[in-house]
């Protein structure tokens, strides 16, 4: 009678297990229980079992750990049982090893039939045919036949002595320890017995070599074990179990991989390549290297079957120690001697392994034995996870950029907030510790901007969600003051330099040469991008290419990042934690010196800037002006906080073409402000008007014509002559200008003709062109003569003639704006597009908005009612939003005839009336001209009449003029 095969039931919970006990004893399947590992594992040292059953959570010892050892000399099925519905943590236990699966609740059918199922398949594996042949030196294996032959003539093997020559063969080349024979051969209880199988090895050697006394095949390795010669042709060995590599302790991640999934795929597909052999992940201190490189070694091994080896090398700091590492890691036996990366070299050989080695960063030395192992092993590819890269030949660097973050600017709702990778990463981490945790409505911005402050680093992140568990994520903010010191926690698992923010930082800061650190700690005074230029500026007196080197340096080392660009410049930039980092390692004496070189640097660059401002096309100097805006700011405070007149002054003389090109009018005036502050009487009297001149236009664009007045009037004060003729001829045009725009029309054509000789006389072609601009205008909307637009014409040719893209694109805008008035609305539309299409890619949205008003009273006249609708709402945000009122009113004024020919007639009275209340508050009347041409859109039958009530405000105002549903100046909404 046949024997029924023997099941080991391992589960802690005894009403589960006495239904699996049940149901297997019903199929007349014989049964042994366990409630714990400690006993299962007494228990399959005794007795040989046909098939395990185990639960996936056992309170005593990790389930996984027990069955990753179980294989390691036990090929018996195992059975997992789990209520785990996810189906990544199913796939790391069948990739430890496990056979199949079981969710509980299960029906007793299935679980019978995967229980025959993994029977059976046992059964078949214990039967399938060895590869034929194997042959060794004089010895020829049959494996079908299981016969072996020395030098043709039939050599007879016990069944012992055949286990122990499989296992040889099995893993030739690799030191077998006598604790690893004597289990795999004669099992555990004999583990300690190494006179038994010493007795073996001699019979065996005395069979199978030429000369037993110096032996060729079977070598002995003192007082570790035995190992067989390196087959030369090992495709004849009999195949290796997968368990076989249960040695090689391949990580398996604890937590889903968050917001990878794109550098994940992306890896893969450039290990696919069969020239990316070498690959180094690179990345800052806590960017979440090692988890991804964990999980690419899993993914490659789930999916295409590839023998991987982990290395861990945060522990060793020595390079020489690297290649005794790699080859313990392999299963390799350290000799002591230095051929340890010979023997690695031999171990892969012509085999297709993936080697990850991880935290390379403090062995950089040992980069050319990487190099020799890829020479030697055709078949080897390597992964790396380091700070720096290695630098060798081949090497592909794969940059793991920080997570996903959400645009804070762009006001994200909720849901966009909680699609966030790092947002995943917090909420996830919060919950581990605080299980109460939740991402809310209320408090999703604030985990928001705690993750945008952390830089969307993951350890950063992690180390923050910790702290959930006693503050508050508002209270959390608030202490990330204090970040470096704030976030760190001491965790088991973890190296200490994974404990704090600061921690991991120092990692990387200590590996620096002192040079770098040098150029580290300074370069932390840009707050945005910079160029090698003006870091170099910071040492005047080191020799430009060493400070690009140290550079280079710092982005190799994951310290600082390389910035695309197409302007030629070479861009960098630094994570605000790194930077917080940097400026905590700058010592207080170096500060104020780097400090004043970074002043006197942009000082000098805005004077550069400036000039191109005026005469050419400027777009290239705007988008590098935009990217160093933050460090323009710091060095702005520092200066006037230091009372640095003359260099803040000089800059503020220059930078406030920039504010005025980008509408950031409210910033631009707030600066000047606090420049003028600074001992005015011991600047040179030209760079004070220059400043002067600019805090005038700023006023004026924000319609304060009375600020306006006295700044360009500070430049006309008597004795003129000792004021520059070109401060003295712009102050004349701009008082014009805002004559012009007041509605004293008299007044702004004598001051504009004033002007115009001393420009001549200084061939201030910048200067006519706006003066020319202006003065036409002036005398169209006085006199109404179509002579006015030769002075808008010669206006624009000097703009074009200096290749002003700006200055072009105003002059289009007043052009089409005269032929508006002229009645001429197909031409006005051609200008004021082009006008558009000109100022748009400049930035220049003031201007913009301007056209846009105008163009939109061009389809009001041509019956385009959406697009001219369209058109107001664009153009009256802008403005709004830039603090143009008289632009405001303007617009306004277009919404209201828009409502008058859209059959709304109230709400076109209360938007005229709006405009009429803030033009009254402005002192700007609207132009005669533009009051004619917007009177001849309007039906016969209807005229605009005088309201006596006003809008709470001009916030109020706007949001009536843009809302569809607002009819009174008196509604509650939009206010």
């Amino acid at each position: 009678m046949t024997q029924q095969p023997t099941i080991l039931v391992i589960q802690p919970d005894r009403a589960l297990q006495a239904l699996i006990v049940r149901v297997l004893k019903t199929a007349s399947f014989q049964v042994v229980r366990s409630t714990s590992i400690h006993e299962a594992q007494a228990l399959v040292e005794q007795e040989a079992f046909d098939l395990v059953v185990i639960d996936q959570w056992m309170p005593d010892h990790d389930a996984l750990e027990f069955c990753r050892s179980l294989r390691e000399h036990s090929s018996v099925p195992l059975l997992m049982v789990g209520a785990s519905s996810d189906a990544y943590m199913r796939g790391i236990a069948l990739d430890q090893g496990i056979d199949d699966y079981v969710i509980t609740p299960f029906h007793e059918s299935e679980f019978l039939a995967r229980v025959r199922a993994l029977l059976r398949r046992s059964q078949q594996t214990t039967l399938q045919q060895q590869p034929n042949y194997t042959e060794c030196g004089s010895l020829l294996i049959n494996w079908q036949d299981q016969q072996v032959r020395k030098h043709g003539e039939l050599v007879h093997l016990t069944k012992t002595e055949w286990a122990l020559l499989k296992l040889f063969i099995q893993y030739h080349g690799q030191v077998l320890t006598h604790r690893m024979l004597l289990q795999q051969v004669w099992g555990k209880s004999y583990s300690e017995d190494r006179a038994y199988l010493h007795a073996y090895m001699r019979r065996l050697r005395a069979k199978l070599e030429d000369d037993p006394t110096k032996p060729q095949l079977i070598h002995s390795e003192s007082g570790i074990g035995y190992r067989f010669a390196r087959i030369e042709a090992p495709s004849y060995a009999p195949a290796a179990n997968p368990a076989s590599l249960a040695h090689l302790r391949l990580p398996y991640p604890i937590a889903a991989l968050i917001g990878r999934q794109h550098e994940l795929t992306t890896l893969q597909a450039l290990l696919a390549k069969p020239e990316a052999r070498l690959i180094t992940i690179t990345g800052m201190g806590g960017s979440g290297k090692t988890s991804l490189a964990s999980y690419i070694a899993q993914t490659m091994h789930q999916t295409q079957q590839i023998p991987v080896v982990f290395v861990a090398l945060d522990t060793v700091n020595d390079p020489s120690l690297v290649a005794a590492t790699l080859a313990r890691a392999a299963g390799l036996r350290d000799h002591g001697d230095d051929e340890s990366l010979e023997r690695l070299q031999d171990w892969v050989g012509q085999q297709t392994i993936l080697l990850i080695l991880d935290n390379f960063e403090q062995v950089l030395a040992a980069a050319p034995q990487v190099s020799q192992l890829l020479q030697h092993c055709p078949n080897l590819k390597i992964v790396v996870t380091s700070r720096i890269v290695l630098g060798i030949y081949g090497e592909y660097e794969f940059v793991l950029p920080p997570l996903g973050l959400p645009d804070l600017q762009q006001s994200p709702e909720f849901e966009q907030i909680a699609a966030s990778p790092a947002i995943q990463l917090f909420v996830q981490r919060a919950q581990a510790v605080d299980s109460q945790f939740r991402l809310t409505a209320e408090n999703a911005a604030i985990v928001a901007e705690i993750c945008v402050r952390l830089d969307g680093l993951a350890l950063a992140i992690e180390l923050a969600a910790v702290h959930s568990k006693f503050y508050p994520p508002q209270v959390m903010l608030q202490r990330l003051n204090q970040r470096l010191d704030f976030l760190q926690h001491n965790s088991p698992d973890r190296t200490p330099r994974q404990h704090s923010l600061r921690g991991a930082i120092d990692w990387s800061y200590e590996l620096l040469g002192s040079y770098e650190q040098t150029i580290f700690q300074g370069i932390g005074l840009f707050a945005g991008s910079f160029t090698r230029d003006a870091a170099q500026a910071l040492w005047p007196n080191d020799e430009p290419s060493r400070i690009e080197r140290g550079l280079h340096h710092l982005v190799n080392a994951s310290l600082l990042q390389r910035e695309t660009s197409s302007d030629g410049l070479s861009w960098f930039a630094m994570l605000d934690t790194i930077r917080e980092y940097s400026l905590s390692k700058l010592p207080k004496g170096e500060a104020h010196w780097l400090q004043q070189q970074l002043l006197d640097y942009y000082v000098e660059l805005m004077q550069q800037a400036e000039q191109a401002f005026l005469v050419s096309n400027h777009t290239g100097w705007i988008k590098r002006l935009e990217r160093e805006l933050p460090t323009i700011r710091s060095i702005l405070a520092w200066g006037i906080q230091q009372d640095n007149a003359m260099a803040v002054w000089q800059l503020g003389a220059s930078f406030w073409r920039f504010w005025h090109e980008q509408g950031q009018i409210s910033e631009g005036r707030e600066w000047l402000a606090k420049i003028q502050q600074l001992q005015p009487t011991s600047i040179p009297l030209a760079i004070r008007d220059k400043v002067r001149l600019g805090a005038g236009v700023l006023a004026f664009i924000q319609d304060d014509y009375a600020a306006a007045n006295r700044a360009f009037g500070e430049v006309l004060v008597e004795p003129r002559s000792e004021h520059q003729t070109k401060a003295i001829a712009h102050a004349l045009t701009n008082i014009g200008m805002v004559a012009y725009w007041q509605g004293r029309y008299a007044e702004a054509i004598q001051a504009l003709q004033e002007s115009l000789p001393l420009l001549k006389m200084l061939d201030d072609r910048y200067g006519l062109a706006s003066s020319l601009r202006h003065l036409g205008m002036s005398q169209l909307v006085q006199h109404g003569s179509r002579s006015a637009l030769a002075l808008l014409a010669e206006s624009l040719s000097f703009y074009q003639e200096l290749g002003s893209k700006s200055g072009i694109g105003t002059a289009m805008g007043f052009y089409g704006r005269a032929l508006l008035i002229y009645g001429d609305d197909h031409e006005a539309q051609q200008w004021l597009e082009q006008s558009i299409a000109m100022l748009e890619p400049l930035g220049n949205w003031p201007a913009v908005a301007r056209s846009q008003t105008f163009l939109a009273r061009v389809a009001l006249a041509q019956k385009r009612y959406a697009d001219a609708q369209q058109l107001l709402h664009e153009s009256l945000a802008t403005l709004y939003r830039v603090g143009d009122r008289e632009g405001v009113a303007a617009s306004i004024e277009g919404l209201a005839v828009w409502s008058a020919l859209n059959q709304q007639p109230e709400r076109a009275q209360a938007l005229w009336a709006g405009a009429h209340w803030l033009r009254e508050l402005l002192g700007a009347p609207i132009p005669p001209a533009d009051h004619q041409a917007l009177r001849r859109m309007l039906p016969h039958q209807f005229s605009f009449v005088q309201q006596t009530q006003a809008p709470k405000s001009l916030r109020h105002l706007v949001g009536c003029a843009l809302a569809a549903d607002c009819s009174s100046l008196g509604c509650a909404e939009h206010g």
